[in-house]
């Protein structure tokens, strides 16, 4: 017998349950699907409904506890996966945040944003996940930072009329509760894209082009970043924050997330140009500091089309990484999708890949009660 409680608190606005109640229901430590368990709201703060779950058995130690909370007066359940909290050793708390109504998120511009470092000015493209607006009590955990913002959300902004339809993608995981709710933010590229997605300078592109891939990222750490943690509830920290690009973007994002592992937690790289400058990525930057032991990356590659999406370069650079000290399935997912080209539709096609890889859902963390 262990005689310990865990104390749940759902954070919720009150205002927008009128004359209504709340209760759970689930599987563990006495909960059922099949019966409701009451909340009791907060007297000193409305906002809070809490019950407590008493944990009579060692064995409950360490299982996953699942629950979902409901709107009692008209038996509504909370969108998204299932609450999954690992009962803890020691009496605790979980705080749980919930949403019931909002199946979309939405779309904010923020237009003209200056960066010092290029000394130009474009357009940045915030998504905010279905809960955000409903349940504003509730910090969304992860921000995403991606290249060529205006192919994610509108095929009207896109250079080749082609969304990647990202707001679809993501809203349709997190009610499945196939992937944790993210801040997706795209800055819009400019009329110098070949030099900001590249690290070093190649003198047979174009008579010369590339190398101002750090003065981008610059303007991504100390202007973007700071920017949407100002405006957003977000999580800014390296655990926090990832890049993703494709193309010469997916380049970018590799290049990031190698070089700046303090900054960004992940990478979604689709469609890489590891070409870039006779490979030099592979060639030299993957050997230019030691591997990142807190940066997750992803790597992906189609296989047809005039260069076959440079399928061969897209492993080979999988497989230094490897040899490097990333462990596949932890550290390092790669995603071969096959008979697809290198191609703005291909990318909005297995958009739902790099998700799934990097913002699948988590645990719901429990502190020691004081």
């Amino acid at each position: 017998m262990t005689g310990h409680k865990l104390f749940l608190h759902v954070h919720y606005p009150a205002r927008n349950l009128p004359g209504k109640s709340l209760s759970v229901r689930g599987e563990g430590l006495g909960l059922r699907w099949d019966t409701s368990t009451p909340l009791k709201q907060n007297e000193a703060n409305a906002d809070v409904w809490q019950t407590s779950l008493e944990i009579h058995d060692e064995y409950d130690i360490d299982s996953i506890l699942q629950l979902k909370v409901i709107v009692n007066e008209e038996n509504t359940w909370q969108l998204g996966g299932n609450v999954r909290i690992k009962v803890p050793a020691k009496t605790s708390d979980a705080d749980v945040y919930p949403f019931f109504y909002h199946r979309s998120g939405s779309v904010d511009y923020i237009h003209d944003v200056y960066s010092p470092q290029l000394d130009n000015h474009r357009t940045v493209a915030v998504y905010t996940p279905p809960s955000y607006h409903e349940n504003y009590l509730k910090k969304i955990r992860y921000l995403l930072v991606a290249h060529d913002g205006q192919n994610l959300f509108s095929a009207e902004s896109s250079a080749s009329g082609i969304s990647w339809r990202c707001n679809s993608w993501i809203d349709d995981l997190v009610v499945r509760g196939e992937m944790e709710e993210i801040i997706l933010v795209g800055v819009y590229n400019s009329p110098y894209r070949f030099d900001e997605t590249t690290h070093s300078f190649m003198h047979s592109w174009h008579g010369g082009s590339g190398g101002k891939s750090d003065r981008y990222l610059d303007f991504v750490q100390h202007i973007v970043l700071p920017m949407i943690g100002g405006r957003y509830r977000v999580g800014t920290d390296q655990p926090s924050v990832g890049i993703m690009g494709s193309s010469l973007a997916g380049l970018q994002a590799a290049y990031a997330g190698w070089t700046r592992p303090h900054v960004f937690g992940r990478a979604a790289c689709l469609s890489s140009s590891f070409w870039w400058n006779n490979g030099d990525y592979n060639d030299h930057i993957l050997k230019s500091s030691p591997a990142p032991q807190s940066t997750i990356f992803y790597i992906d590659t189609g296989d047809e089309g005039p260069f076959e999406d440079d399928v061969q370069r897209q492993y080979q650079v999988r497989d230094h990484m490897l040899h490097l000290g990333l462990r596949e399935g932890q550290t390092l997912f790669f995603y071969h999708d096959q008979g697809a080209p290198h191609h703005e539709s291909a990318w909005a096609n297995r958009f739902w890949s790099p998700m799934k890889a990097l913002y699948p859902p988590v645990l719901t963390e429990t502190r020691e009660a004081s």
